[in-house]
């Protein structure tokens, strides 16, 4: 199955809790995928259009570089694939 949309948020709370996400990218290396999300905005109640939850579709599919080290540390809020 195809990641086909992703949902990405916060719960807007705390001083400075606005995000900037330039693209999310998710990579399957046990299906050989790699999916990019062009984002380019603010996630922020105080920026843009006051958005704190997006949904996107990839705007690139490509096979995946299994030798690119997979990162293992991150902070989120809410992030879900639908």
């Amino acid at each position: 199955m195809q990641v086909k949309r992703i949902k990405i948020g916060h719960d807007g709370s705390g001083p400075g809790a606005g995000w900037f996400v330039d693209d999310v990218v998710i990579d399957v290396p046990s299906r050989g995928e790699l999916y990019r999300f062009a984002m380019h905005r603010w996630l922020a109640i105080d920026e843009e259009d006051g958005k704190i939850e997006i949904e996107l579709e990839p705007t690139e599919v490509k096979e995946s570089d299994r030798s690119r080290p997979i990162l293992t540390t991150y902070t989120y809020s809410e992030c879900f694939v639908v």
